[in-house]
């Protein structure tokens, strides 16, 4: 429960370091981090905090998964939510999300199922992983950066899983 509250503090607080600006220049293409700059303040805080903690497990994802997907991972880290730029959500609107989706699978379909204003945001929010691998498609993004994009809400793979255990956190 703390680290909601973190989440929210932070997401409010947002604020990004200029040499963190340039780290993310150094891994993005230059496509990549228009998309990157294209996405809300807190959506730009929040994809540093996940890169961050990749790069802080580089060595170990580097062998279990090779220097390729470590790349991969990086730029999906970083624009794996680029999505939300379509439609920003609110900030109530972003923690209404986190309290409908810790509810049941049945309460949440039927909540997102209405043409309500709840509804909408709810289908937004589960629509931004497609359009954000819209978005990096037409940024030039590799295949596999695509995909961790388009999945990190559902993963099927051990990478998908990993990106999305650290989105969790973040």
């Amino acid at each position: 429960m703390f680290y909601r509250f973190y989440q929210f503090c932070s997401a409010v607080h947002a604020r990004i370091d200029p040499k963190e600006y340039q780290w993310v220049k150094k891994i993005l293409t230059k496509k990549e981090y228009q998309l990157f700059l294209q996405q809300p303040l807190p959506d730009q805080r929040h994809a540093l905090d996940v890169a961050l903690e990749i790069e802080q497990n580089s060595e170990k994802i580097k062998e279990q998964y090779g220097t390729t997907a470590y790349h991969n991972l990086l730029h999906a880290a970083l624009l794996h939510d680029c999505g939300k730029s379509v439609a920003p959500p609110h900030l109530w609107q972003r923690i209404l999300i986190v309290i409908i989706n810790s509810l049941p699978a049945t309460c949440v379909r039927k909540l997102s199922s209405g043409s309500n204003f709840l509804g909408k945001t709810l289908i937004l929010h589960r629509q931004h992983p497609l359009q954000g691998k819209q978005l990096a498609a037409l940024a030039g993004c590799e295949d596999e950066v695509l995909t961790l994009i388009e999945n990190h809400h559902s993963p099927t793979t051990n990478l998908e899983r990993f990106l999305w255990e650290i989105d969790s956190r973040h």
